[in-house]
C-alpha cells in the first residue's frame, strides 16, 4: 500500500489482489505495518491494499439500509450516528444536532471516523 498514513491497529485491509482481508495488528513507525489475515497468518510488509466502501463491506461492518443508496448505523453514544450516500461516497455524521461532511472512500477511513466519534471500534459483526 503506497499511501500508510492514518492507518490503526485494528483496520481492515484487502490482501493485495485479492478479495481475502487482514487486520493491522501492529505498527513499527512511520511507514511499516504488520497484518494478519483472518486465520493469523502474517501479511507482508506493502501486501496489502484500502478496502473500498461498498454496499456488501457497509453491512458487514453493521449498518442498515435506510434508503436507496443510504445506510446508517447507530453508536452507543446517544445521538451520534453515521449515514453513508453509496453514489456520493460522502459520510455523514450527527453529532446530537451538528451535522457534517466527510468523505470516505475506504473502510479503514470510516473505521477511524467511528473510533474517534465514540472510542469504539468498528469491527466485522460476527
Amino acid at each position: 500500500m503506497k499511501d500508510t498514513k492514518g492507518l490503526q491497529i485494528g483496520n481492515l485491509l484487502y490482501y493485495k489482489g485479492t478479495d481475502n482481508h487482514c487486520e493491522v495488528s501492529l505498527i513499527h513507525g512511520k511507514n511499516h505495518y504488520d497484518c494478519r489475515d483472518e486465520y493469523g497468518s502474517f501479511i507482508p510488509n506493502g501486501e496489502y491494499e484500502p478496502i473500498k466502501l461498498t454496499h456488501e463491506w457497509l453491512l458487514q461492518l453493521g449498518f442498515k439500509e435506510t434508503a436507496e443508496d443510504f445506510l446508517s448505523i447507530k453508536t452507543k453514544k446517544k445521538g451520534v450516528y453515521l449515514e453513508i450516500n453509496l453514489k456520493t461516497k460522502r459520510t455523514i455524521l450527527f453529532d446530537k444536532g451538528y451535522v457534517e461532511l466527510v468523505f470516505t472512500k475506504h473502510v479503514h477511513q470510516l473505521q477511524n471516523l467511528y473510533f474517534a466519534l465514540t472510542n469504539k471500534e468498528l469491527t466485522l459483526c460476527q
